[in-house]
C-alpha cells in the first residue's frame, strides 16, 4: 500500500497533500498527483444535506490490505469489513 510506505519510510517531502494522492495506484505524489480529500461518513452527510436523498456506502477494501494475515482472510470476510474499514466513502444523492 503506497500511503503506508510513504509514512513508514518517511516520505513527508511529499507533503500531506502528495502523501495522500500515493493512496491512488500508480501515483507517486510528485508528478502524478491526484487530488485526494477525506472525508468521513459524517462530514460527506453533512456536505450533501441540501440534497433530498442521500445514500452513503464505503468501498475498496481488499486482502492484500491485510498484509501478512491476508491469506488468513476470506474473501466474505473481507466485504463484511468493508463497509466499515473501506478506502472510499461514495455518496449517491437526489436533489
Amino acid at each position: 500500500m503506497p500511503l503506508v510506505d510513504g509514512i513508514l519510510h518517511a516520505k513527508w517531502s511529499l507533503g500531506y497533500a502528495g502523501l495522500l494522492s500515493t493512496i491512488e495506484v500508480g501515483a507517486d505524489g510528485k508528478a502524478i498527483r491526484p487530488y485526494v480529500a477525506v472525508y468521513s461518513r459524517r462530514d460527506l452527510a453533512q456536505a450533501l444535506s441540501q440534497f433530498r436523498t442521500v445514500k452513503i456506502e464505503v468501498h475498496h477494501l481488499k486482502r492484500e490490505h491485510f498484509w501478512r494475515l491476508a491469506p488468513l482472510i476470506s474473501d466474505s470476510a473481507v466485504r463484511r469489513l468493508e463497509s466499515g474499514f473501506g478506502w472510499y466513502v461514495v455518496a449517491k444523492a437526489i436533489k
